[in-house]
């Protein structure tokens, strides 16, 4: 892994936010003011079946998520930081036990208001697995590995990549326009600024991406041959134009939409990478909820066809801060 590559992405943003942050002070902006807030939750099901005519198949499913958020106000210059961690296993069956969420993602937007609803932007933001990634077959297969990685014959699951591998990383720098905002109700005996009631946000701007790895392979296979081939997939840092869409809706008092669509362009590999995640949260009571999500993750130079995932949780919730 190009460990020069990480620590030249945490210089840029640094000083990026150096700059942010004397201008604000040039201007005399009022005093700074932090906010944080911290949820955890998770879920857990399970079904056994004996002698049941209907017929069925045991499982076991495990959840857990974390997510945090640390903010900055000083005027008309803001800073968020928002961790987002998440873990799921399932069993079925005899069947071993298998991952079903993974998620590390932490982001960072700066932003600092030029004039009316037309600010200035900088961010960045890391994605990646915390554990192992495997495929899984049935039947059996042989796994060839077209960089000189050892064959693996007769098994049953293939590691695709390590815990932290792939590192997903991408920056930018540029404008934001709110098409609209409308703000949230203080609570009462609280001076802490609430989140956005509704928000619709563009972003459009300069960005950068890479892909850090040296173990993440995919599936290339020949249907000529009865084994699985695969290929080991490369890292790249690409740089090009960037546009986001940002919508929070705040449906009713137990209820939050929520929508993050990303795209970019890298100019000297031509490729496409985007991202759009849209979440439904439901609060049954104040402890537990229901949230559906759907994610969409194009990368033109890792696969052909854009990747799908719909996943829907009924989680019990605590507020830690």
């Amino acid at each position: 892994m190009n460990r020069f590559k990480l620590l030249a992405l945490a210089a840029l943003i640094s000083m990026a936010l150096a700059v942010g942050a004397r201008s604000v002070l040039a201007e005399d902006a009022p005093a700074a003011g932090w906010t944080y807030s911290a949820t955890a939750g998770g879920g857990f099901s399970f079904t056994s079946y004996q002698d049941w005519q209907a017929g069925g198949t045991d499982s076991n499913a495990l959840t857990a998520n974390l997510a945090g958020e640390a903010k900055y106000v000083n005027g008309k210059f803001s800073l968020a930081n928002t961790l987002k961690l998440a873990y799921g296993l399932t069993k079925v069956k005899d069947q071993d036990a298998r991952k079903s969420d993974d998620r590390f993602d932490f982001s960072m937007l700066a932003s600092y208001q030029i004039s009316g609803p037309l600010s200035g932007y900088v961010r960045g933001s890391l994605q990646t697995a915390m554990t192992a990634s495997y495929l899984y077959y049935d039947p059996r297969v042989d796994a060839v590995f077209l960089d000189g990685r050892d064959t693996e014959y007769n098994v049953k699951k293939v590691k695709i990549a390590d815990g932290f591998q792939p590192l997903n990383l991408d920056e930018g720098i540029g404008l934001q326009f709110a098409a609209f905002i409308v703000a949230g109700v203080p609570e009462e005996g609280k001076d802490e600024t609430p989140p956005d009631k509704h928000h619709l946000l563009f972003f459009a701007g300069a960005g950068a991406r890479q892909l850090v790895c040296d173990d993440y392979y995919k599936e290339s296979d020949d249907a000529a041959t009865p084994a699985k081939e695969f290929a080991l997939i490369d890292d790249y840092t690409d740089f090009g134009p960037e546009v986001s869409m940002d919508l929070r809706v705040t449906v009713s008092d137990t209820a939050l939409l929520t929508s993050l669509a990303k795209g970019f362009y890298g100019a000297d590999n031509e490729f496409w990478k985007a991202t759009w995640e849209t979440t439904l949260s439901l609060g049954i009571t104040k402890a537990i909820g229901f949230s559906l999500t759907a994610l969409m993750d194009y990368d033109e130079l890792v696969f052909e066809d854009p990747q799908w995932k719909t996943a829907g949780l009924l989680t019990l919730t605590y507020q830690l801060f």
